[in-house]
C-alpha cells in the first residue's frame, strides 16, 4: 500500500487504500474499518456492496497465491 494522506481524517504519511471497489477514496485502515462497518463511504457517501468484503483469511490466501 502506498503512503499518503487519508482523505477522511487528513492524517499524513499513512498507508492508504480504497475501502472497497465501490469507491476510489484513499483512506487509512482505521477509517476504512469504520466505513465498512457503517456500510457507506464517509467521504463520498457511496453505499458498499456487502458481498465485496473479503475476510482476513481470504486476503492472506490471495497474497500467498501471488507469491507462489
Amino acid at each position: 500500500m502506498p503512503l499518503g494522506t487519508c482523505v477522511a481524517c487528513q492524517c499524513p504519511n499513512v498507508r492508504v487504500a480504497s475501502a472497497t471497489m465501490d469507491c476510489e477514496c484513499l483512506v487509512c485502515e482505521r477509517c476504512a474499518v469504520q466505513f465498512m462497518e457503517a456500510g457507506i463511504c464517509g467521504v463520498c457517501e457511496t453505499p458498499f456492496n456487502d458481498e465485496e468484503f473479503a475476510s482476513d483469511e481470504e486476503v492472506e490466501a490471495e497474497d500467498t497465491e501471488e507469491r507462489l
